[in-house]
């Protein structure tokens, strides 16, 4: 059962992100025709976030594609650091063009520029608002399924660019200093984006180390399997976006090695059972109970 809901989750993920490319193409080609009819700046700004989506989806697509394969010889854990890296990639991207967006409010600020009031412009960034609101419910459903960081992110992104649209529709409408505004506010909010999105992965990358919480969630459940008298050392890092966990388990000394050896594949099943480990690696301690 758990094969087949992995294989439901990879098609619903690889199903979703080319339909998240489909619709950013379709919006990009849209807002550029919005643009060139209201030469707004908040609109353009708008635009070129939609590019960004362009390529965001695209990458979150070919990593998707690189994560759920199989492990093979030269990466014997599989491939669960493509999403981050996907992530990371599409950080930095964001961040530049960001601060780009947010240079082009200011002097737009200095020096605003007149727009065109155009019902086609309106028409096109209520269909965009309307779009990314459907793809917000799909990403929400999928991440409940997938638990996916990179649909997470997408839904994240989905959800601010309903934000950024309206407020680019609001500084179009009103034109002038609202235009360079709404320009600056959605080239500051594509770069803190690009920031947050960068840091959040970087914890997957960088391996850092699982909650306090969860330490104490793994050493319930090494402690509720038959044979394992306690545990006195218990390690859990981030590799891509499972944990790999390392854990002590001590077992009486009596025992023989085929029993020792039952306890380490319950144990190591019981991990590998929760969704945030993707493998366990158990070492066995002998203890003598004192003598009475």
């Amino acid at each position: 059962m758990a094969a087949v809901a992995d294989n439901r989750g990879i098609r619903l993920k690889q199903r979703l992100s080319r339909i998240a490319v489909i619709i950013s193409i379709t919006l990009l080609g849209l807002k550029l025709w919005a643009w060139s009819v209201s030469h707004s700046l908040a609109i353009l700004s708008d635009t070129l976030n939609s590019l960004l989506d362009v390529f965001s989806y695209t990458t979150v697509a070919f990593s998707m594609r690189i994560q759920d394969q199989a492990p093979d010889a030269s990466h014997p854990f599989g491939h669960r650091r493509a999403e981050p890296l996907a992530g990371m990639l599409i950080a930095i991207v964001a961040a530049l063009l960001g601060f780009n967006l947010a240079k082009d409010g200011v002097l737009a600020l200095i020096a605003p520029s007149e727009t065109t009031l155009t019902p086609t412009a309106v028409y096109i960034m209520v269909i965009a608002i309307a779009a990314k609101i459907g793809l917000v419910i799909a990403y929400d459903k999928a991440w409940k399924i997938t638990a996916s960081p990179a649909i997470y992110a997408s839904m994240v992104d989905s959800r601010n660019d309903i934000l950024m649209s309206c407020a680019a529709l609001f500084g179009f409408l009103y034109g002038g200093i609202w235009d360079a505004s709404a320009a600056l506010i959605i080239g500051l909010w594509v770069m803190w984006s690009g920031v947050r999105i960068g840091l959040d992965n970087m914890d997957y990358l960088m391996g850092k180390t699982a909650s306090t919480e969860y330490i104490d969630k793994l050493r319930r459940i090494a402690l509720s399997v038959p044979g394992v008298l306690g545990t006195n050392d218990i390690r859990a890092h981030y590799v891509g976006d499972q944990l790999h966990v390392e854990l002590h388990a001590e077992v009486s000394a009596e025992i023989g090695i085929v029993d020792g050896h039952l306890i380490e594949v319950a144990l190591r099943d019981r991990l590998e059972a929760l969704d945030e480990v993707g493998h366990a690696f158990i070492h066995l301690d002998p203890v003598r109970k004192p003598p009475v």
